[in-house]
């Protein structure tokens, strides 16, 4: 067998691999898809006993079963994912690239599992506390009842976990890389920088234009400061070596 015949043969085992893999965690999931649903509704009715989760189209229920079963076989097979990658590419490499390619792997596994358990625990209710407390309310009679649509409720939450992971990856990884090589991408290439991540959010969050134009805005603000602070602190090691 020739060379590209061997990585045929690799690919097409790596590829049956992965599509078990994914579709045994599939059925199981879609098996569970109550019980997940029950752990992402508890931060709604921790905030309000009377919200109602309602759905308006007779396949909505069935597509967002398949939301929730696709999103979380996404999550649990991305080690093995990870694993089958790196694998792959492991002959290829030298010792020291073998070793930066298991960093940035570690890294992405550990923000999904911190950004999982963050979200999770804090940060989704505290969205969602954030956001129901803008409906009309007058000597404690409410104008608004919350029943939230049950698709585009699943997509807020998934859109929100891994715009958040994305986050935490990227940040491991800037606090982990050549600091010069940061510098000068941030110096000279800002732009781009500020584009993708506009892109990036655009793509993940809802297609809501407020809540895209703030939390885009938010995120572009921290990222701005972060990226000034950056170059002062540079700027001072530079001139106290």
């Amino acid at each position: 067998m020739n060379i590209l015949q061997t990585l045929s043969h690799e690919i097409t085992i790596k590829y049956y691999y992965l599509i078990f893999a994914s579709f045994t965690c599939f059925i199981v999931n879609i098996i569970h898809t109550s019980e997940y649903a029950i752990f992402l509704l508890l931060p709604i009715h921790k905030l309000d006993k009377n919200a109602n989760i309602i759905f308006t189209n007779v396949s909505e229920a069935f597509s967002a079963a398949l939301l929730l079963a696709f999103y979380f076989t996404l999550q649990f097979t991305l080690p093995y994912m990870g694993y089958l990658f790196f694998t792959f590419i492991k002959p290829a490499l030298f010792d020291y690239e073998s070793f930066s390619v298991k960093r940035i792997l570690s890294f992405f596994m550990c923000a999904s599992f911190i950004g999982q358990y963050l979200l999770f625990n804090t940060m989704v209710e505290t969205f969602l506390n954030f956001f129901l407390k803008f409906h009309f309310k007058m000597d404690d009679l409410s104008f608004m009842n919350f029943e939230a649509k049950i698709l585009p409720y699943f997509s807020f939450i998934f859109s929100l976990c891994l715009s958040f992971e994305a986050f935490l990856f990227f940040l491991l990884c800037i606090l982990i890389q050549n600091k010069t090589f940061l510098k000068n991408c941030w110096v000279l290439q800002k732009h781009l920088i500020f584009l993708s991540t506009t892109c990036f959010l655009a793509f993940v969050f809802p297609p809501d234009f407020f809540i895209q134009a703030i939390f885009t805005a938010c995120f572009l603000f921290f990222l701005d400061c972060f990226g000034f602070f950056f170059c002062v602190w540079w700027v001072y090691q530079e001139k106290s070596s």
